[in-house]
């Protein structure tokens, strides 16, 4: 577990490290990302994703089914996958 403070800017900064690099969704497919400023567009998905929509599903975790997101943020399979991936929960959560 990470000794460090969670925050939204230290969640932003680690999803924006792991840029184009291989994720997995809940139901095994696989993606990349890129960063666009303050939003994170989808290598399946024309749909670009505000960063508060990580910060607000932050405020939410732990989270183990996905679908729960739904009401609250952009392609929120996406988010996640993103958010519960290792290497940014650094096992946090």
């Amino acid at each position: 577990m990470s000794e460090e403070r969670i925050t939204p800017d230290l969640i932003w900064q680690r999803i924006a490290a792991h840029e184009r690099e291989f994720f997995k969704s809940h139901r095994d497919r696989w993606f990349t990302y890129r960063i666009e400023g303050e939003e994170l567009v989808p290598s399946h998905s024309d749909v670009r994703i505000p960063r508060g929509d990580f910060d607000l599903a932050l405020a939410l975790l732990p989270m183990r089914i996905p679908t729960k997101l739904s009401r609250h943020v952009t392609d929120y399979e996406y988010v996640w996958a993103i958010l519960n991936d290792e290497r940014i929960s650094q096992g946090a959560w």
